[in-house]
């Protein structure tokens, strides 16, 4: 199902071109990236890709739809202390029951094994600034603000927040981000579109990756990436219990937030 409004933006079409837009812009960017680790730290040459890249992608959709729409804002508000609580643990029980087991169940080549520990080897305090502050803010303008924000006045709820969900995993170019991407896009565009607040959205991010960032910390050795399924969660039974009560806790969750935020509010800022 269409909505019809001429003063949305973006449409689907529009979405991908977004999406090439932002790969584009890292490709472009990436001399700049080679040039400065030859004279700074590794993880500062990474922020600076990622800020040039993404901020490029951001102002170029940005741009279009301040021309096309006329908006200029994005909806960040205050939302309540349990709200906030709920989003949290939600954010956090997602990634237990079910981001991370169906990442785990992909093998992963020993090129990405590869490409993966020197991530997780970037432990340092620009390291953090990249993964846990500019990501979510940087991706969630231009997924949840732009795109979905957009689709939102044009499609269906449901397709609206698949596609937009889709997309940003898509972004991340590789089948384990894909999965994680995919799953937590479709909570951050539910979350907007029960409550139009891109600072929840921002908020499952920063969770999201700020969990990611302390885990690699405390890996013991960088071929734990290289573990099996049930290895990497200490055993088979360790393995049904926390995946288990990640799966029930998220239902939980998902029931108290849906009670707490109602019926959907009407994305519109004209």
């Amino acid at each position: 199902m269409e909505i019809s409004n001429q003063r949305s933006y973006p449409n689907i079409a529009q979405s991908w071109g977004i999406v090439g837009i932002a790969i584009v812009a890292q490709i472009i960017f990436t001399p700049v990236f080679l040039a400065l680790t030859g004279v700074l730290n590794q993880e500062v040459a990474m922020l600076v890709l990622y800020v040039l890249s993404m901020g490029a992608a951001f102002a170029f959709a940005h741009y279009i739809r301040k021309k096309e729409t006329t908006l200029s804002h994005y909806p960040i508000r205050k939302a309540s202390l349990k709200v906030f609580i709920l989003v949290v643990l939600l954010t956090i029980a997602v990634g237990v029951g079910f981001a991370d087991p169906l990442a785990n169940l992909i093998p992963m080549p020993d090129f990405f094994k590869q490409m993966f520990e020197t991530m997780v080897g970037n432990k340092g305090v620009f390291s953090f600034i990249t993964i846990v502050i500019a990501a979510p803010i940087f991706e969630e303008l231009i997924f949840r603000g732009v795109i979905l924000d957009g689709l939102l006045k044009k499609y269906s709820p449901k397709k609206a927040i698949l596609y937009s969900a889709f997309l940003f995993g898509f972004i991340h170019l590789n089948p384990w981000q894909f999965i994680a991407g995919m799953l937590l896009g479709m909570l951050a565009g539910w979350v907007y579109y029960k409550t139009n607040n891109l600072l929840l959205c921002i908020l499952i991010h920063f969770v999201n990756n700020c969990i990611s960032f302390v885990m690699s910390i405390f890996v013991v050795g960088d071929d734990q990436i290289a573990q099996g399924f049930a290895a990497s969660y200490g055993g088979p039974l360790p393995a049904v219990l926390i995946i288990s009560g990640g799966v029930i806790a998220t239902g939980v969750c998902f029931y108290l937030l849906k009670q707490e935020l109602g019926s959907g509010v009407q994305v519109n800022q004209e």
